[in-house]
């Protein structure tokens, strides 16, 4: 029974493991706009890096990590192989959530943006703990094999360290589960019962249910370890240790004390399998649990169904999340120049225009289409193309305004307005058409006694000076006018001044803001904070806190409320997004405006209808005396003499040109003669040029011939002088040896002559002792 317990308790750790591993990858890869980076430039990279961080925690860190608790409990083999398999996979663990920690700090936000909430720092604790954990263990149990005391000892403590650093990776996912969830929701782009909210509720539900399984699998062996062994009588420098009967069961040391394997030996040893009585408790429990699980499954998918229903495209979502990270930009900008942000969802597009240009409706359906379907369903994230659309009541709008001269001609509907333009347009209008003497400005009234201009940045100079001015001395828009001591001080510095910014786009706020103080008559005891809580705008925060008790007392104002009137109903106010013209049109033509305004043109037409009847009037009294008749005979006459006068001068006209022709054809010929003679002279100039160059080739090479003979000749005379140096040194030695030779010749004659001398003398002296002896 035992054996069985501990399967089903493995099923149902496995079963949560992969719901939480589908809903995991569910989210990361449908939902991957909660993810978007809303600080980055670069946004397909830091996608990428939001959407592993998830993945890597969860499937790499927590369910890796927990299988490897499992191993030791349902992987056959030897205690060697279960160790190795358990080490491995820790080391994987730790891998995962060492990179999916790199991730979340690899993004454009930087370190110290993510390190300020409670799921930051539990999870930076739990990957410390689970490395040095993991560290202890390989060299306690693996490394440097430690004797059995040793393990004995650490062994408390590294269970203990594995199953907490465990349950804090559970709970650091469950806090950034809620983070993330409280963020989304907070910003509006998730609703609490939608589909997504279903899913990270699940996959929390789900990580409890695992950690649960895990632990309790654990505990339950090590519960029956701890019936079978005791360790409580080791002595403090004893080896030994006490076990009863069932020791030769179950044990934490080895079973053979010889035998000492690679590992040195720690692991639970494989109990015989025991027949014990059944119990029944198990059985109803796994049970429950699974009754339970599929309940809790089954509530989250009717809720959300019944809200927006499950809208999973399961063909190829790999696919898909690959193509929307690797497109490029190209396709985030507008042919235009207009690009439109898309930061939440589809009901959620802020318009961010940098250039106008006209758009029929077609293309603006087609266009929106593209966003729901690209944007949204398939999680394509970026800057789209969206063109002003521009409805019936914004042309009508800008259509009376120009009747009535307030608004040029030339303007379109669809182009983005300027502070200067609406300026101009509010007060042209408020002067035009304001009949009340409380809210009607006077430009003349007001900007008499100036001397201080209201803003830096608009002078004297400025075309727009005056409306500008007068808004400001009227208290519409906010200035350095009533600050005296600031207005006062010379030479202010360019950083401490007060800028109107004329050329900037109207924003929203300044829109409703601008025309509601003049609207309306702004109560003092109307406090901001209640205006902030009873606009029920989800951006609020967002609008500036001068503006609130204008939109405020605007949207009490019910179906006459000018922000309805231009931007409709609508949840999200976006107070800094540019205003088109066409909007402001709207604005100037909303509140007492519309009545004014049907007056004025009602009295246009009554003055157009009387100017028309006069006309008819004098036409008829015309026809009547006959003075028409009389006038256009006269210039009928007129006209004549003046079409004889035009014929005489158009034929004289024309014998001058003939003339003219006569002499050009003239000239011409005599061009072309000039210019065949330029021909010939130009050939002869080419065939002469040819000579010249054949000749200038000759004699470069005649000039090479010469200056290879000059050498040739240089070598010649080099050798020449040699040879006579030569020759001289040989005619001295022949000098000198003839002379060498008469010197010994004389010598020889010389001697010669004595030899004949000595030989006569000896002759001599023969004879005389020849004679003597005879």
């Amino acid at each position: 029974m035992a054996a069985a317990h501990s399967f089903s308790l493995l099923v149902l750790a496995r079963l949560s493991a992969s719901i939480v591993a589908f809903l995991v990858l569910t989210w990361a890869l449908y939902f991957k706009t909660s993810f978007y980076p809303h600080s980055s430039s670069t946004q397909e990279e830091d996608l990428i890096y939001a959407v592993l961080h998830p993945l890597l925690m969860v499937i790499g860190f927590i369910l890796i990590s927990g299988e490897a608790i499992l191993v030791h409990r349902w992987l056959p083999g030897s205690r060697n192989l279960k160790k190795s398999v358990h080490l491995c996979l820790q080391g994987l663990a730790l891998a995962c959530g060492v990179f999916g920690i790199w991730t979340k700090f690899h993004s454009r936000d930087g370190i110290v943006t993510n390190f300020y909430s409670l799921h930051s720092w539990m999870g930076i604790i739990c990957v410390s703990l689970f490395g040095a954990q993991w560290l202890m263990g390989f060299l306690s149990f693996w490394h440097r094999g430690e004797v059995r005391m040793t393990r004995i000892r650490i062994l408390p403590w590294h269970v203990f360290l594995g199953l907490y650093t465990y349950g804090l990776a559970v709970a650091t996912a469950e806090t950034g589960l809620l983070e993330k969830l409280t963020f989304l929701q907070t910003n509006g782009a998730v609703q609490k019962r939608c589909t997504e909210s279903m899913i990270v509720n699940g996959m929390g539900l789900s990580l409890a249910l695992l950690s649960g399984m895990s632990c309790w699998f654990f505990f339950s062996v090590l519960s029956t370890l701890l019936d079978t062994c005791d360790v409580t009588r080791i002595p403090k420098f004893s080896l030994s240790a006490s076990v009863s009967e069932k020791v030769a069961a179950v044990s934490w040391g080895v079973s053979d004390p010889n035998a000492i394997d690679e590992y040195n030996g720690w692991d639970f040893v494989e109990p015989p399998v025991e027949k014990k009585k059944k119990k029944g408790l198990s059985k109803f429990l796994v049970i429950g649990m699974s009754v339970s699980l599929a309940a809790g499954l089954g509530v989250a998918s009717y809720f959300s169904l019944y809200q927006k229903g499950f809208k999973f495209q399961f063909s190829g979502p790999l696919h898909e999340s690959h193509d929307s990270l690797a497109s490029n930009e190209a396709s985030n900008k507008g042919e235009d120049g207009e690009t439109v942000d898309l930061s939440m969802g589809s009901d959620e597009i802020s318009e961010t225009v940098e250039g106008g240009s006209d758009f029929d409706d077609k293309n603006v359906v087609l266009e929106t289409h593209n966003v729901s379907t690209k944007g949204v369903t398939r999680g394509v994230l970026g800057r789209i193309t969206i063109p002003f659309a521009v409805d019936s009541t914004q042309e009508e709008a800008l259509f009376m305004l120009k009747k009535l001269k307030i608004i040029e001609d030339d303007v379109k509907a669809d182009e983005l307005c300027s502070r200067r333009e609406y300026a101009r347009w509010l007060i042209k209008a408020n002067t035009q058409l304001e009949r009340s003497r409380k809210h009607r400005i006077v430009p003349s009234v007001v900007l008499s006694g100036s001397t201080i201009a209201a803003f830096d940045d608009v002078g004297v100079e400025d075309p727009d000076f005056a409306t500008i001015q007068s808004l400001a001395e009227a208290g519409i828009i906010p200035s350095k006018l009533p600050d005296k001591k600031f207005a006062s001080t010379p030479n202010v510095s360019e950083d401490q001044g007060v800028c109107f910014s004329p050329d900037r786009f109207l924003s929203r706020q300044d829109l409703i803001s601008w025309k509601a103080k003049i609207e309306y008559e702004i109560m003092p005891v109307i406090d901001k904070e209640i205006s902030r809580k009873n606009i029920a705008f989800l951006d609020v925060r967002d609008i500036n806190s001068e503006a609130l008790v204008e939109l405020f007392v605007d949207l009490r104002a019910g179906e006459q409320s000018i922000l309805r009137r231009v931007f409709g109903q609508a949840k999200r106010f976006q107070p800094d997004k540019p205003s088109t013209k066409a909007q402001a049109a709207v604005s100037l033509t909303s509140g007492r405006m519309e009545e004014y305004i049907q007056s004025e043109l009602a009295k246009l037409e009554a003055e157009n209808l009387s100017r028309l009847m006069t006309m008819e009037e004098i036409k008829s009294d015309l026809l009547d005396r006959g003075e028409i008749q009389r006038i256009w005979e006269s210039n009928m006459e007129v006209e004549r003499s003046r079409g004889l006068e035009v014929e005489s001068a158009y034929l004289s006209s024309i014998g001058d040109l003939e003339q003219e022709k006569i002499v050009h054809e003239n000239a011409r010929a005599e061009l072309l003669k000039q210019k065949a003679a330029l021909d010939c002279q130009k050939q002869l100039l080419s065939s002469l040029k040819e000579e010249v160059d054949e000749m200038s080739e000759k004699l470069a090479c005649e000039k090479f011939k010469h200056v290879d003979e000059q050498c040739d000749l240089s070598g010649m005379i080099h050798d020449l002088q040699v040879k006579h140096e030569a020759l001289l040194d040989k005619k001295s030695m022949l000098e000198a040896e003839s002379e060498a030779l008469r010197k010994l010749r004389s010598w020889v004659e010389d001697e010669a002559r004595r030899s004949q001398a000595r030989a006569k003398v000896l002759e001599e002296v023969e004879r005389r002792w020849r004679w003597e002896e005879q």
